[in-house]
């Protein structure tokens, strides 16, 4: 009896598969529309639109809408600068090894302060770069 059953499940899973991917010949197919030619007026009429579609897209480039909810591009967010005040307060000289004392820090040459590192110490001046800027500190300033 299963056996039976599962023939005629079979028998009907094919035939469906067969008539879904077989289209059958006595069923005529729908008529194609032929493609006449434009008139002026029509071709006019495209044209016309075309261009004030594009006319539309140049006034909306300069309008300021904001942020494309639609659009892929991530917004970047401008990082505020970290601006340091740095104070000169004294400079421990040496010839071989000269210090600074720079925002109450002993720093050597190499040494950092915030993202700046001291480049160079004269007797009256430290030179710090942050790869950007360069600032030149002075004692009596």
């Amino acid at each position: 009896m299963e056996l039976l059953i599962t023939g005629v499940a079979l028998l009907v899973f094919v035939i469906l598969i067969v008539s879904t991917f077989i289209k059958p010949k006595g069923r005529p197919s729908p008529p194609q529309e032929s493609l006449k030619p434009m008139t002026v007026d029509e071709l006019e009429f495209i044209f016309t639109e075309k261009e004030e579609i594009n006319r539309e897209k140049e006034e909306a480039k300069h309008l300021t809408w904001g942020r494309d909810p639609f659009g892929l591009e991530v917004p970047v967010e401008e990082e505020e600068e970290e601006r340091f005040e740095f104070t000169l307060n004294g400079i421990i000289w040496d010839k071989d090894s000269p210090y600074a004392i720079i925002n109450e820090e002993v720093v050597g040459s190499g040494g950092k302060v915030g993202s700046y590192t001291v480049v160079e110490i004269k007797e009256d001046s430290v030179l710090l770069d942050d790869g950007t800027e360069r600032i030149t500190l002075r004692i009596w300033q």
